[in-house]
């Protein structure tokens, strides 16, 4: 009697092993198979990071397509630009407000600033850059990249750049070869910028972005 229920306790012990083992390997199988998905907190993890990637590459990018000057004291009103940029020489680039009586302008030379089709970054007025804000009586549609001066409209105040930090490149070149000029495209994106008048009035310039410019065409 007592082998028997010694017989029957074995037994029972083996299949209860039997068992733990299968459900282990069950576990393991689903495991396997799960790595080739995604669990769902591991999808909730991936959805989390996706967003804030995008967020992030958004958020470039509406820095990258920003046109609006961040402008202190009283001229904030009066210098909200047009996301369209022009230019000419090598290089001179500039930008009309809305109501196209200001103008934002940048000059540099390319060649002396080793302009590359990777973005490099300077400073500005240590490297021969130049940035400036004309403020004007009437509209100044044709006051840059123009060598016809007789409509231009009066200068009525310049404020310029005194410190900041620029980003430029070359995003296509010769594009036109002649014998006294080669165009090319640049982009270039003021990161900051201070700039006064000669009464010392403050103007601020952040991320605003001068993009796919056709230069290195003289006027005339």
């Amino acid at each position: 009697m007592k082998f028997l229920s010694l017989s029957f306790f074995l037994c029972a012990c083996a299949f209860y092993l039997m068992t733990c083992n299968c459900n282990k390997t069950s576990v393991k199988v689903l495991a396997k198979e799960d790595a080739n998905t995604i669990s769902p907190l591991e999808d909730s993890t991936s959805i989390s990071s996706n967003i804030s990637s995008n967020s992030d590459e958004n958020e470039v990018s509406k820095k990258l397509d920003s046109t609006e000057s961040n402008t202190s004291n009283s001229a904030s009103s009066d210098f909200i630009f047009s996301n369209k940029s022009k230019g000419c020489g090598s290089f001179e680039l500039y930008k009309l407000s809305l109501d196209k009586k200001a103008g934002l302008y940048v000059t540099g030379d390319s060649k002396k600033l080793g302009l590359s089709k990777e973005y490099k970054s300077f400073e500005i007025t240590k490297n021969n850059l130049y940035i400036s804000i004309h403020k004007f009586d009437g509209k100044a549609t044709s006051f840059y990249c123009d060598d016809v001066a007789d409509d231009d409209p009066k200068v009525l105040n310049m404020w310029k750049a005194v410190s900041g930090k620029i980003f430029a490149k070359i995003t296509q070149g010769s594009i036109n070869a002649q014998s006294n000029e080669m165009t090319y495209r640049m982009t270039l994106k003021i990161e900051s910028a201070t700039l006064k008048d000669a009464k010392n009035e403050i103007i601020e310039l952040k991320d605003i972005i001068f993009e796919e410019v056709l230069v290195g065409w003289i006027p005339g």
